[in-house]
């Protein structure tokens, strides 16, 4: 195994494999005589990142990924690599002799989709996925990494349902981003990982038990969750329009921006912001041991009856978040008052997120 490579791809590759896949023990190096080099992590999850190279003999090494990561501070710009033994010989300006580390081939494969009914996504449609991630914003109540997502594609729309034990937002885009349905549940931080990292080629494969992401320089791949079914299910029962016969409350997203910024003067501290709804008008209203602030913005159409109402701060402005990208807020009220559904839309998409609440008495 021999190649040599420029230090700044070396670098990127070494990000792609933190960000995607964390800091595994071992990484593998793999030349090819088309002139590549491929770091490969094959730990929690398969990635399989390609850079160039030159002056490459085909063959492969394994290090420990602590020493790897050091190469991008030596001190020239182009590093050769050449295996000599069971040691791998380094110079970038520096000199150096690296000892493997003890691995199999086996481990460099990739996983195979085993399903018969793979769903190829090509770039122009990976396109519209990246897009609508992007727009994605959801904080979970505890851990990120128990925020579960369910990618769904039908002959009408694509959708990304998300959801923890508490509250749950869904993303929908008007064009389906495949001609055939599927649907795929994994985590969202797993997900959101390799969005950074999908370019104008970039390919999409999914099946049962993968979503397989390939382009020149990144192959990985993203397991199905073989759990979360159920959580996706509840939060799309939540949405059913039999939960909401209360009518609605439409506002404008950003006057709303600005007068809670203007009575978070006494902020710190609020756990509940109280909403007085009312025909014309919305009135907002913090209460904190440092004092009480209150305003008002106008109601752009209320359809229901006047209330007041609880809203934890922290969820609300968390679901507002998640609509951002429109211009109008639509706000409904569950049954019983003990949830909440905030939406909004443009002219490709639209987000619905629901949250609990509780009445005043």
């Amino acid at each position: 195994m021999e190649a040599t490579i420029k230090r700044e791809d070396l670098q990127m590759a070494l990000k792609a494999v933190v960000r995607i896949t964390g800091k595994p023990n071992i990484l593998f190096l793999q030349t090819s005589n088309k002139g590549t080099l491929s770091i490969i992590s094959n730990s929690t999850r398969y990635l399989r990142y390609r850079i160039n190279a030159k002056k490459v003999k085909p063959g492969y090494v394994s290090l420990h990924t602590s020493i790897l990561n050091e190469l991008p501070s030596l001190r020239k710009d182009v590093i050769s690599l050449k295996k000599k033994g069971n040691s791998l010989m380094i110079e970038g300006g520096t000199k150096l002799k690296v000892y493997c580390a003890e691995s199999s081939k086996d481990e460099m494969t990739p996983p195979e989709i085993d399903s018969p009914k793979v769903v190829s996504i090509e770039s122009k449609d990976v396109g519209i996925f990246r897009k609508l991630i992007e727009k994605v914003s959801f904080n979970a109540i505890g851990d990120d990494n128990n925020v579960v997502v369910k990618l769904i594609n039908t002959n009408k729309s694509f959708i990304i349902a998300m959801a923890d034990a508490v509250h749950c937002s869904f993303y929908y885009h008007n064009k389906p981003i495949s001609e055939k349905p599927f649907s795929f549940i994994t985590y969202l931080s797993m997900l959101q990982s390799i969005i950074p990292f999908l370019e104008d080629k970039s390919k999409l494969k999914i099946s049962n038990n993968l979503l397989m992401v390939s382009s020149f320089n990144l192959l990985t791949t993203l397991p199905a969750l073989q759990v979360g079914s159920d959580i996706i299910k509840n939060a799309k029962t939540a949405l059913s329009k039999d939960n909401y016969k209360k009518g609605s409350v439409i506002f404008d997203l950003k006057k709303f921006e600005k007068v809670f910024s203007s009575i978070s003067v006494v902020r710190e501290g609020a756990d509940i912001l109280k909403m007085e709804i009312g025909s014309k008008k919305l009135g907002f209203e913090l209460r904190t041991s440092f004092g009480i602030s209150k305003d008002s913005i106008k109601c752009e159409k209320n359809s229901g009856k006047n209330m007041s109402l609880k809203l934890p701060v922290i969820m609300f402005r968390d679901v507002l978040n998640s609509c951002s990208f429109g211009e109008q807020i639509q706000l409904k009220i569950g049954k019983q008052e003990k949830f909440f559904m905030v939406s909004s839309s443009d002219k490709y998409y639209k987000v619905k997120s629901i949250a609990p609440l509780s009445s005043v008495q």
